[in-house]
């Protein structure tokens, strides 16, 4: 295998970024070590470290850092294509909380360009659409309509992660209700899913480690069946819980399958 900058060439990446309150050893350093030595078809993985923006007290001031640190990771990976280390096919990145913002404002500038400041964006840089994000829990205050906080105003016009930030986007919800609505209830990927209704009220709501399981390390296998008429209904085989419920929604037709 080929390196270059001490990662494998041209082969499946894994970015993963921690959200608000949290740091690297909260569960990025795991999942690193489960991907790696777990699951073959990793060769890289990288984990994006923004503590000190993250963990003060004030979430309108982590929340608004969210588009200058994936401005940050975008010019990171945009070296990394230009150099010809990754393709856009390639990357898939995971981001928790506010994290999962950060990885849309990363997917927008790298298709706009809008990581290169004071430049003619439209000729002076190549323009690209990764793989896929996924947002585990995106964080809702500040980010839709009606939350807690209120709306954060944004230099860049992007207010939270997108469907449109990848080639594919996928979102699971894990705190949408309860009397803080920590997490979006917005459906804003072209596959968001909800599990046990996206309550913290159930008996057991995933964590982000767990939610990262049921992307890569298998046992739980959940296949979302979408109608022609846009109904989305889940199938499960669940060895351990047979009260977990999964629900879905459809944005547009796709065939999607998670292993966990």
């Amino acid at each position: 295998m080929k390196k270059k900058w001490g990662i494998v060439e041209r082969e499946e990446t894994v970015f993963l970024i921690h959200g608000y309150r949290s740091n690297y050893n909260a569960w990025e350093k795991r999942a690193m070590q489960e991907l790696l030595y777990h699951y073959c078809g990793v060769r890289n993985v990288i984990t994006v470290d923004w503590t000190k923006d993250a963990t003060t007290l004030n979430y309108n001031t982590a929340a608004k850092k969210t588009s200058s640190v994936g401005k940050f990771l975008a010019k990171l990976i945009y070296r990394m294509l230009e150099n010809d280390l990754l393709r856009p096919k390639d990357i898939h990145i995971v981001g928790h909380s506010l994290g999962a913002h950060i990885a849309g404002h990363t997917g927008h500038f790298l298709q706009t360009g809008g990581f290169q400041d004071g430049i003619d964006l439209a000729t002076s840089v190549n323009h690209y659409q990764i793989r896929r994000i996924t947002g585990l829990d995106p964080a809702g205050p500040g980010f839709e309509e009606g939350n807690i906080v209120g709306n954060i105003a944004r230099s860049s016009g992007h207010r939270h992660l997108e469907m449109s930030d990848a080639s594919f986007v996928d979102v699971i919800h894990t705190s949408v209700n309860g009397s803080l609505k920590l997490g979006m209830a917005e459906k804003v990927g072209n596959v968001d899913f909800y599990p046990n209704g996206g309550s913290k009220s159930f008996r057991h709501v995933p964590d982000c480690y767990e939610i990262f399981q049921i992307l890569y390390l298998g046992q739980v296998k959940v296949i979302p069946n979408i109608s022609d008429s846009g109904e989305c209904t889940c199938k499960k085989n669940l060895s351990t819980n047979s009260n977990c419920g999964i629900f879905c929604h459809r944005n547009r037709t796709l065939n999607v399958k998670y292993t966990v």
